[in-house]
């Protein structure tokens, strides 16, 4: 993993490429001013750890165990999903998130491993927390990685530019999944997602909570643009292969317990949760299988 420095600007080539990535995974879209501002602080606390990727991913959405099959979000043809049993949400109305997958998918770096992350209710409505894991691709098939990812993400950003060659030239990391995030709304993919890169299995970066995330969680706050989510945006987030539980201490007390899941065989775990209306959070805190607290975060739903 990559990590950039919140304290030292990058300079010459490398601020050059890191313009160029932004430029080419930027979308537009109608955003209230304050929640780009705040969305905006989230984001760049991402970069320091997991790299946000110059690649497009597909969106595919099938559930698992008791929760069925979503046909409004169908898969895209050729996608490999995860299947992962449901697990109920602890604490506020979060609703049901996925579990981890018992036997991992095979590897296909053209098809995506697809998993839900979490569940529940906006205004009526039924959003879903997804990751799609494209493995890590050689050197020669990265463009045809980046062109396959880039065909369903345009459906839902149109203004996205095509994959180029020098794109895939620039984004490629040997032994390196790329894992885009993003929501659905009754079924359609939401304009605002976030590419991200973590360690392939066998890879010889270290993959403990602390490590990747430092002082606080790195991921994602989605749902500000278009104002889908209204009051409720959704975090995303990454954490070790230490990590077993996740708990969400809301301003009133009250908790919630996310699952923590696995994609595919990656060693990077994920979990997810919207913010409960009307409340600011407390504290994050990650646990190992051993109830040892692994991380505090106290900065997300401010």
């Amino acid at each position: 993993m990559n990590a950039d420095s919140s304290t030292e600007g990058p300079s010459g080539a490398g601020l050059a490429q890191d313009l160029s990535d932004l430029a080419y995974s930027m979308e537009i879209s109608p955003t209230p001013y304050q929640d780009v501002l705040r969305g905006g602080r989230r984001r760049r606390r991402q970069r320091r750890v997991l790299l946000a990727a110059a690649g497009t991913v597909a969106a595919a959405a099938v559930l698992g165990g008791t929760l069925g099959v979503d046909l409004s979000a169908g898969p895209a043809r050729g996608v490999t999903v995860a299947v992962a049993p449901s697990a109920p949400a602890a604490g506020h109305s979060a609703g049901t998130a996925a579990g981890t997958p018992s036997t991992p998918p095979a590897r296909d770096p053209m098809k995506p491993v697809t998993v839900l992350l979490a569940q529940g209710t906006s205004g009526g409505k039924t959003w879903k927390a997804w990751a799609d894991l494209w493995p890590a691709v050689d050197q020669q098939h990265a463009l045809q990685q980046l062109q396959a990812m880039y065909t369903v993400r345009h459906a839902a950003i149109p203004q996205l530019p095509s994959a180029t060659q020098s794109d895939a030239d620039r984004s490629w990391q040997p032994d390196t999944d790329t894992v885009d995030l993003y929501l659905t709304l009754d079924g359609k993919r939401l304009v605002d997602d976030s590419v991200h890169t973590s360690p392939a299995p066998g890879s010889t970066t270290l993959t403990s909570t602390r490590q990747i995330s430092g002082d606080s969680l790195e991921g994602t706050l989605l749902g500000f643009k278009g104002g889908e989510m209204g009051s409720t945006p959704v975090l995303l987030a990454a954490v070790g292969s230490d990590a077993a539980k996740v708990v969400v201490t809301w301003q009133d007390g009250s908790t919630s317990h996310p699952a923590v899941v696995t994609a595919g065989s990656s060693p990077v775990r994920w979990f997810s949760v919207a913010r409960k209306p009307g409340q600011s959070d407390r504290s994050i805190k990650v646990y190992d299988a051993h109830g040892k607290l692994l991380l505090t975060d106290t900065t997300w739903f401010h």
